[in-house]
């Protein structure tokens, strides 16, 4: 998908709460879009309906228009540029061109990992649902341990800092998690909260940004019994705009209480992880905060597709703000962290489907060679699997 959940109901409501639209004019959205593409979309009576039924459509298709008439621009970029022609009044038409070039933006760089945007600031992760894979059967341990590690997960809330001073109107999410008794990690690029085109927050406003983020631990449902924790700094981080980057950042937390036993994850850092690309049907499972939701496991369509030098690609279901999220093996032993998602150069025959996306992280192992170069006590309190 070329936007998140979140966004296209976001522009749902920006287009349906414009005075005097109409069915026709939502029709008129669809022109210079070749006929290939709209012959297949489906009529509807309702406003709402035809709506809906547009824009989920054209946010399937990921590919350029060029297949038909050399038009480079994706199919949804041509339908929100009319909207934006149509609908010209301020500010609906700026939120338009924000949404605009989030699209834009995947289509040029083909890979999105900035931080889920709660209002309309910051682009999102748009993450990959993929298709569903054979079922297979797991031992009831399985869903216990998962249980158990699902408490050194947490949601993080992000509140952007410009040149030192707090944009209240912008709150971003994403996931992190335990590494060590004090310390959470998620992405770099959850804590810099910028998109590609705004370039990297300062150090003055990354650190800002950090010091007054929110974890929330616990949070599986809206009326749970959430523990909330402040972060005290961000103590190591490797940058995303780095050659060579890690995309990981740790926060020093305040330390639990002795009624909240929670424990850090285990790092399954000696797991070769080089053999997953020989065959077979390895699962990789995601517990996660999409969209800055409640907790979710992604454990379908979950199989690993390939691993890099630096990189685990897998069809895990995520979302927009799943970035920082554990990726993890069967027994929930720690192997990746999730990044984000990349658009297939060719579709990939996956299950009884094509898949256009694949998710993917950066290798847990790597990142623990870079820790330890660099903070060598936080590396010490980390659990690794022997």
């Amino acid at each position: 998908m070329l936007l998140s959940i979140r966004q296209v109901h976001e522009l749902e409501d920006l287009i349906l709460g414009y005075p005097g639209i109409t069915l026709l004019t939502v029709s008129q959205f669809k022109h210079s879009i070749p006929s290939q593409i709209t012959q297949a979309m489906n009529s509807y009576s309702n406003l709402i309906d035809q709506l809906s039924s547009d824009l989920n459509y054209l946010n399937q298709w990921a590919y350029p228009t060029e297949i038909f008439r050399g038009d480079e621009k994706y199919p949804l970029e041509l339908w929100l540029l009319n909207v934006k022609h149509r609908l010209s009044i301020e500010p609906i038409s700026l939120k338009i061109e924000k949404i605009l070039s989030i699209v834009e933006d995947e289509r040029l760089n083909g890979t999105i990992d900035a931080p889920i945007d709660a209002y309309n600031d910051v682009t999102e992760i748009d993450e990959a649902y993929i298709h569903q894979n054979q079922s297979y059967l797991l031992n009831y341990d399985f869903l216990v341990k998962a249980e158990k590690v699902s408490s050194a997960i947490a949601q993080i809330e992000i509140k952007r800092y410009i040149n030192g001073v707090v944009d209240h109107q912008s709150v971003t999410y994403g996931t992190g998690w335990l590494i060590s008794p004090t310390h959470v990690i998620t992405n770099h690029h959850v804590i810099d909260a910028r998109t590609t085109k705004e370039g990297p927050a300062s150090n003055k406003d990354l650190q800002l940004q950090a010091l007054n983020a929110k974890l929330k631990f616990k949070y599986n449902k809206e009326d749970g019994n959430i523990i909330e924790k402040n972060v005290l700094g961000l103590e190591l981080y490797s940058s995303k705009y780095d050659e060579n980057t890690m995309d990981y950042a740790i926060l020093a937390i305040e330390p639990f209480n002795d009624s909240e036993t929670i424990s850090p994850l285990t790092i399954e850092a000696n797991f070769k992880l080089e053999e997953l690309n020989e065959g077979g049907y390895t699962a990789l499972n995601i517990i996660q905060h999409p969209a800055g939701f409640a907790k979710k496991l992604g454990i379908r369509n979950n199989l690993c597709n390939r691993v890099e030098d630096r990189f685990v690609y897998y069809f895990t279901d995520t979302d927009g703000g799943s970035s920082g999220a554990p990726v993890c093996l069967d027994d929930w032993g720690v192997v990746a962290l999730h990044k984000g998602t990349k658009r297939l150069k060719r579709p990939l025959q996956y299950a009884d489907r094509k898949a256009y996306y694949e998710n993917f992280g950066i290798r847990i192992d790597k990142i623990l060679e870079d820790i330890k170069m660099n903070a060598q006590t936080i590396y010490d309190a980390i659990d690794i699997s022997s």
